[in-house]
């Protein structure tokens, strides 16, 4: 693990990681258990790869703080959003409770909506890091990659040599 790489095996494949649940009115509980599995496998190996990365990066601390290097750690903050953040869930939460107040299948899709920006950008990161993780074969059918299809490799692996 020197090279900051944790070889842990994954329980569930790059291309299964990418579950969406598009109805709202489905629960976890309702899903497929298939779909739950996948679930259940994508949030096991995101936890596995967090503690790793915790204890790799304490591993350099420490050999840091052995060859006399002054490491402090940073002030614990609050985990409270901003107040600008804090007053526009709010707003929206008020304002989510007052359309789903009416039995509307239009209300309750606006309801939902409210927040679909902020959760939009978050999948524009997930895909991103999906991306960045599959084998440069798994890349040609990628209609978002650009790669050489002439030689059958990526642009990514013709940049790393």
């Amino acid at each position: 693990m020197a090279d900051g790489k944790s070889a842990f095996p994954r329980d569930v494949g790059q291309r299964d990681r990418a579950v969406q649940i598009g109805d709202q009115d489905v629960g976890f509980s309702d899903l497929e258990p298939a779909v739950r599995a996948s679930v259940e496998g994508y949030n096991r190996d995101d936890c596995l790869s967090a503690m790793r990365l915790r204890e790799w990066l304490e591993t350099l601390r420490a050999g840091l703080a052995a060859k006399g290097a002054e490491l402090p750690r940073p002030a614990l903050k609050s985990g409270d959003p901003s107040k600008a953040l804090d007053e526009r869930e709010r707003k929206a939460t008020a304002l989510r409770e007052k359309l789903l107040s009416v039995d509307d299948r239009a209300r309750y899709l606006l309801a939902y909506l409210l927040d679909w920006h902020r959760r939009e950008d978050k999948a524009v990161w997930w895909e991103y890091f999906r991306l960045r993780d599959l084998p440069d074969e798994d890349l040609l059918d990628e209609r978002d990659v650009q790669t050489s299809h002439s030689s059958k490799t990526s642009s990514r692996s013709r940049r790393a040599r």
